[in-house]
């Protein structure tokens, strides 16, 4: 058994971003507009007769006339599915037998459409293509290699025909959904049928040639024939290694097509030498590095030199302290190190101070709003339940004449009108109070968790500026006075307070306890027990 390509079934989805109309004037190589996202799809660029061999668009018995003009088709697909991650369509890619002519490969290609077309009962757009004259890694194919390949291109809905029975619809269009190929535990035995199909179709036509009717759908494995499957190259790639140029995709093809001893061989060549251009390449970046690695404390001094009391604190710090040794160079980088940090946490805690006074005042603001309409809520609460008690003590008061004025037909008495309507005006008062309680009960509580963040964040940066002028004491004991004495105005005072004590401080002593003396002069002393 010869080994060939087999045919391959893609769906086209809009969650991908994919058009069924661009799809179709891809495969038909036309010029389609597509009205729902009114995008142009022009391929009517490509050259019909040598990279696009034959085109039409096939519909089953008692379709409707517009199922055969991919303009209508297409665009009616699209109208016709309202999700954004609909299926669109699918794309059934047979490849055509080497050695068939254009009108043979043609004459196979227009059959499959057809059979697809009467068995699913769909419309098919059929799009004869020539390959490539190089593969996918970009080697010219010898020559007679050159074969072609077939897009069968059809919606994922069925179309309603007119069978000839009964009077004919005023209108057909696209119907249900073909649903077993939706799924893939559904979908295998109709892939199936159509590459048994694809396999005989070909053979009858490679039989009519003349040629042998050698093809087969089943894969390698059921086949029995070990081989390697080459992985699957994309689209870019493809174009890469064509135009001469290698990428990792095409290095996978062509180690697989290489032969067993020659790949040792070249790999254990390949890999000394790439392993000392690695080596190379490595030792060119470091020693690049080095020649091009800014000198950090000199730009810092100078930018604080230059810049004065419109410098960073980190490079105001840098210019106040005298130019490292060689020996103190690491240290002093690791100071600059520390002093962006405190620098950050000094930012923060400058801007968070305003920050906090707004949130407190708008707590103070909504607070207030929410007791008003608490307050205002039980005022209206009473003076509803009030209404509501007038009411009730009326009817209560008056029922028999309710019911003797009922029985006459008389109107209603104008006091319970009166005393309804203020009932009502007052449920609907205290309504309105409820609603603008819970609003203000959310505002409230929205601003008090606005005030908890920025306090819990006033309180995290002075404990990280607290450990940062920890660690800066410990790598230099006089570097925390110079941050004291370049700090701005607003940074001060959070320095002050988060410096820590001097080690040679001296702690004043624990007062001694008094002790306190009876009238006579002796201590007093606890009593006994039960004394």
């Amino acid at each position: 058994m010869p080994l060939h390509a087999r045919p391959h079934l893609s769906t086209h989805t809009r969650g991908h971003g994919q058009s069924s109309v661009a799809g179709a004037a891809y495969r038909l190589g036309i010029r389609l507009v597509d009205r729902r996202t009114g995008l142009i799809h022009d391929y009517s660029r490509r050259e019909r007769g040598d990279e696009i061999v034959r085109t039409l668009t096939v519909a089953p018995p008692g379709a409707p006339g517009w199922a055969t003009d991919p303009d209508v088709l297409w665009n009616a697909v699209e109208s016709n599915e309202k999700r954004k991650d609909s299926q669109l369509a699918r794309d059934f890619r047979i490849p055509i037998p080497i050695g068939l002519s254009d009108q043979q490969a043609g004459d196979l290609a227009e059959d499959m459409a057809r059979y697809i077309s009467t068995v699913l009962q769909t419309p098919v757009s059929m799009g004869l293509h020539r390959d490539n004259d190089r593969d996918v890694v970009g080697e010219l194919k010898r020559d007679g290699a050159v074969g072609f390949h077939a897009h069968l291109y059809f919606p994922t809905r069925k179309i309603q025909c007119w069978t000839g029975e009964g009077d004919p619809p005023t209108a057909l269009g696209l119907g249900e959904k073909f649903t077993e190929l939706a799924y893939k535990k559904t979908s295998g035995p109709v892939v199936e049928m159509l590459n048994a199909r694809w396999a005989e179709i070909a053979n009858s036509h490679l039989a009519e040639a003349g040629l042998t009717p050698d093809r087969d759908h089943r894969s390698y494995v059921r086949l029995g024939i070990d081989k390697k499957r080459e992985p699957k190259v994309s689209q870019a790639a493809a174009a890469k290694e064509r135009r001469g140029l290698f990428t990792d995709e095409g290095d996978l093809i062509r180690q697989i097509r290489m032969p067993a001893p020659l790949a040792e061989l070249t790999d254990g060549e390949l890999a000394s030498i790439q392993h000392r251009q690695a080596q190379a390449d490595r030792m060119r970046e470091v020693m690049k590095a080095y020649a091009d690695a800014p000198d950090e404390i000199r730009d810092a001094q100078a930018r604080g030199t230059d810049q004065g009391a419109h410098a960073a604190l980190v490079d105001r710090f840098a210019a106040a302290l005298p130019a490292p040794t060689v020996t103190t160079r690491a240290s002093f980088v690791k100071l600059l190190a520390v002093m962006r940090r405190i620098q950050r946490v000094l930012a923060i805690l400058v801007g968070v101070v305003p920050r906090l006074e707004t949130m407190r005042d708008s707590r103070r603001r909504t607070s207030l709003a929410h007791w008003q309409a608490q307050r205002d809520m039980d005022d209206l609460g009473l003076r509803h339940a009030a209404a509501v008690a007038a009411l009730e003590g009326w009817l209560r008061d008056h029922r028999w004449r309710l019911r003797f004025r009922g029985l006459m037909g008389a109107a209603r008495p104008p006091r319970l009108d009166e005393l309804e309507r203020r009932e009502t005006q007052e449920r609907s008062w205290l309504k309105e109070a409820q609603l603008q309680l819970r609003r203000t009960a959310a505002q409230d509580e929205a601003s008090l968790r606005r005030l908890q963040h920025f306090e819990r964040l006033q309180a995290k940066a002075q404990v990280r500026l607290e450990q940062g002028l920890v660690h800066l004491s410990a790598l230099d004991p006089g570097a925390a006075s110079v941050l004291l004495t370049t700090a701005s105005t607003d940074q001060r005072p959070w320095v002050e307070q988060a410096m820590p004590p001097a080690p040679d401080d001296e702690q004043p002593a624990p007062p001694e306890p008094a002790v306190a003396y009876h009238q006579e002069g002796r201590p007093r002393l606890r009593p006994r027990p039960g004394g």
